[in-house]
């Protein structure tokens, strides 16, 4: 099993940057690469499935667990582009030192490629994800 975790200081409160990523459904409010998301609520489960801005693809995914308390949601891919299986992530804000930090971290198994070469794919959209979040709050 492989993972990463990325993270990024918000100069806002916790409680304002929760209210911009903690809707499940509304990753596309935030993250550049989604541009449109609808959420489906399928056996009980709230599932989102992303629209990708570039066109050439689409991503479902499945809401695990969400707490308002603890600001955070844990869910799956359940299909997506991406070269990896068993793609399991988690999405939490916490304070930080100026304001609010931001945890995205994943565990995954690499599908046909090179457990780096994941890494890079992965970071490359939890990055792209932060700084879109932290650019809200300049």
């Amino acid at each position: 099993m492989a993972g990463i975790t990325r993270s990024i200081e918000v100069q806002a409160s916790p409680a304002e940057v929760w209210a911009l990523i903690g809707v499940f459904e509304a990753v596309h409010k935030w993250h550049p690469l989604a541009a449109d998301c609808v959420g489906i609520e399928q056996d009980g489960k709230l599932q989102r499935h992303i629209i990708l801005a570039d066109g050439h693809g689409e991503i479902m995914e499945l809401l695990e667990t969400h707490d308002d308390q603890t600001m955070s949601y844990r869910y799956q891919v359940l299909e997506g582009p991406m070269p990896v299986t068993d793609y399991h992530a988690t999405l939490s804000v916490e304070r930080g030192e100026v304001g609010a930090r931001v945890i995205w971290s994943v565990n995954y198994q690499p599908a046909g490629i090179s457990e780096d070469k994941a890494d890079q794919i992965i970071a490359g959209v939890f990055e792209t994800g932060l700084n879109a979040i932290k650019q809200k709050f300049v």
